[in-house]
C-alpha cells in the first residue's frame, strides 16, 4: 500500500511538471513572441530543463524501487530546492530524515527550505535540532542567524554569527558574516534608542 502511494506521488509530480509546461505553452500559443522578441520554443525561465526532468524521473524511479535509498531522497530534495520548489524539497528531506534523523546537513537544508517558504518557526526547529547534534555546525549557525535577523531578533542573530566566526575563523563567508553582525548591532542600537 505504501509503495503504491509513493509510486502515485512520483507519477503525479512528473505529470504536473509536464502538464504545467504544456498548459503554459498552450495559453501563449505556438510561435508566440514575447516582449523580448524571443520565441516561446525555449523553456520558461522557471521550468526545469529536459536533462533535469530526466534526472528527476530517474531519481523518483530509484526511490519507487528502493524507498530506503536515502541518498536518492536527498538528491530529490536538493533538486527541488535548486529549482525553488521548496515545498517539494521539504517533503523529500523529511523522508530522508525518517531514515537518518541526525543528518545535520539535511536538517539544515530542511530548515533553509522552511525559511524560504516563510515558515520561520519550522526553520528554527530544524536549525535547533541540528545544533543539538553539533553546536558548531557552520552552515546551521549562519542560517539560524539569518532566521533570527529576518524576524528582528538581532541579539540572537549576533550570538549565532559571533559563535560561527569564533569556531570557524576561516569560514568562506567570514567577511560577509562580520558585516551582517555589524548591521544587526546597528539595528539593536536603533531599537534600544527608541
Amino acid at each position: 500500500m505504501k509503495r503504491q502511494l509513493i509510486a502515485s506521488s512520483i507519477v503525479c509530480l512528473l505529470v504536473g511538471f509536464i502538464l504545467g509546461f504544456f498548459v503554459n505553452e498552450s495559453i501563449k500559443g505556438p510561435g508566440h513572441i514575447d516582449s523580448s522578441g524571443s520565441s516561446s520554443a525555449a523553456l520558461p525561465d522557471n521550468h526545469p530543463s529536459p536533462e533535469v526532468l530526466e534526472r528527476l524521473g530517474q531519481l523518483m524511479e530509484q526511490v519507487r524501487e528502493h524507498p530506503e535509498d536515502r541518498e536518492s531522497l536527498i538528491q530529490l530534495g536538493n533538486s527541488f530546492y535548486d529549482m525553488g520548489r521548496f515545498d517539494s524539497a521539504i517533503e523529500w528531506y523529511q523522508r530522508a530524515l525518517e531514515l537518518e534523523p541526525s543528518d545535520i546537513d539535511v536538517l539544515t537544508d530542511l530548515g533553509t527550505a522552511y525559511l524560504y517558504t516563510g515558515d520561520r518557526k519550522g526553520a528554527l526547529e530544524q536549525f535547533k535540532r541540528s545544533l543539538e547534534i553539533d553546536d558548531t555546525h557552520a552552515q546551521t549557525l549562519q542560517n539560524i542567524g539569518v532566521a533570527y535577523f529576518s524576524s528582528g531578533e538581532y541579539k540572537e542573530a549576533v550570538k549565532a554569527w559571533e559563535k560561527l566566526i569564533e569556531v570557524h575563523p576561516d569560514y568562506v563567508r567570514a567577511d560577509e558574516i562580520k558585516e551582517q553582525i555589524q548591521t544587526a548591532r546597528l539595528h539593536l542600537e536603533q531599537v534600544s534608542s527608541q
